[in-house]
């Protein structure tokens, strides 16, 4: 089965589509990544989408100090998210917080926090 590269369901069965998201947001690539396979986990891959988003925010905590940090507020609509676990909006809006040097490291030290709880739901 061909898969659909231009607006693929997995990204836009919400009224925000994922790469939407990161440009308003402003999000760094590693943490834009991480909300990729969050966004997307129960479409595709599951529990190694999970995996995946880990990985990333474990290089952006280790890269902290090369990341560029827009600057960016952006507040979630959580109602464009309806297609979606609580779990998985939170670690959304989280993604928000990453804009800004002095929440950075707080911020995805509680990504990752939600995503451990997203883990266990699966296993």
């Amino acid at each position: 089965m061909k898969e659909d590269i231009v607006q693929p369901k997995r990204y836009t069965q919400n009224n925000l589509e994922c790469w939407d998201f990161w440009t308003k947001a402003g999000l760094n690539p590693l943490v834009a990544s991480a909300v990729k396979y969050v966004w997307r986990y129960k479409y595709k891959n599951g529990l190694d989408d999970l995996n995946k988003a880990k990985v990333f925010l474990e290089k952006a905590k280790k890269e902290k100090d090369c990341v560029y940090y827009t600057g960016k507020d952006y507040s979630l609509n959580k109602c464009d998210l309806s297609d979606m676990s609580s779990l998985q909006i939170d670690f959304i809006d989280f993604a928000t917080h990453t804009t800004r040097p002095e929440s950075y490291l707080m911020t995805i030290d509680a990504m990752l926090l939600i995503l451990y709880r997203m883990m266990d739901e699966i296993d």
